[in-house]
């Protein structure tokens, strides 16, 4: 049986997909961020040994956590990143180093539905699993009388600011639902991301703008070139060999190599730039040093063939 054209399902497009893949790459790096700066307010907040909710603030304060939805340009997305910054503090919570980073979860999920700039707030969701959590580590604070965190959870309760619900992250019919992945016990890690590896990571997330704009640089070099044929252009203002230097580095995670080695070619660049700038000088005095040297010439030759006359005013 035929089908009309219009009755038919739309099929995703090939930049669909692509745009869809980037967008989760991008929500799992977002996600990655996170982590890591909560990993480290709530170990700061675990060196303390404490369960008072001032120390966890006062430390949320120091980590410009404060400042976590600032500089947000678009609305809608501001509620996924809410989303993310949730799903991050339960799953920290939910898979703890000990009972006062469990503790310090807790208060994060508190700060970030209170900070969330939107008029209906996310609620947190809470599975089974969390739940249980909860009502053991509610136990151990009503035992140890650790009023700050009974306080806060019955205040969390009272506003209603838990979603009880079967699983983490929501699900939908259609493949194309942008979801986060299930929570995995991939916290507190000993992780030795220092900054040669944040160099790199970002070298690698901005290396093909780098080459788009080399590439478009040589095009227009070469355009000038056409056009002004007299005009002497040099190609190695295309950074051609930094550029790969770059993608070495990606490839390879040797940034320190590429700071080392970097001195060298701000000295090449610099011999070059003198050069040039030498070369400039020349081309644009010839014609004046030319006619200086004329005058010159002339003024010596009219000494030499007629005797100067007696300045009048000695």
């Amino acid at each position: 049986m035929e089908t009309d054209e219009d009755e038919r399902e739309p099929t995703v497009g090939t930049a669909q997909i692509r745009n869809l893949v980037e967008f989760k790459r991008y929500e799992a790096r977002l996600q990655g961020a996170c982590q890591y700066d909560f990993e480290k307010v709530l170990l700061q907040y675990a060196s303390k040994n404490v369960f008072s909710y001032p120390a966890f603030s006062k430390i949320w304060k120091e980590s410009n956590l404060n400042l976590l939805f600032a500089g947000q340009q678009y609305g809608d997305d501001i509620g996924r990143f809410t989303e993310i910054c949730m799903y991050t503090a339960l799953k920290l919570f939910i898979f703890p180093k000990d009972i006062y980073t469990e503790v310090g979860a807790f208060y994060l999920l508190y700060a970030l539905y209170y900070r969330q700039p939107v008029k209906d707030f996310i609620k947190i969701r809470f599975t089974h699993r969390a739940y249980k959590n909860l009502m053991k580590l509610v136990n151990k604070m009503r035992t140890k009388k650790q009023y700050d965190f009974l306080y806060i959870y019955g205040r969390l309760r009272l506003v209603k600011a838990f979603y009880y619900v079967a699983t983490v992250t929501p699900l939908g019919i259609s493949s194309n639902e942008m979801n986060l992945q299930e929570i995995t016990p991939d916290t507190f890690i000993n992780r030795k991301i220092d900054l040669t590896e944040r160099i790199t990571n970002l070298l690698a997330e901005n290396l093909d703008d780098i080459r788009q704009i080399q590439s478009e640089y040589v095009t227009a070099v070469r355009q000038c070139s056409l056009q002004y044929p007299d005009l002497e252009i040099s190609s190695d203002l295309s950074f051609m060999q930094e550029t790969e230097q770059l993608e070495n580095c990606v490839k390879t995670g040797g940034i320190i190599h590429f700071v080392h080695s970097s001195d060298t070619n701000t000295q090449s660049v610099d011999k070059r730039k003198s050069e040039l700038k030498k070369r400039a000088y020349q081309q644009t005095n010839k014609t004046y040093r030319e006619k200086l040297s004329d005058k010159s010439a002339n003024y010596l030759r009219l000494l030499k063939s007629e005797p100067l006359k007696d300045d009048p005013d000695n």
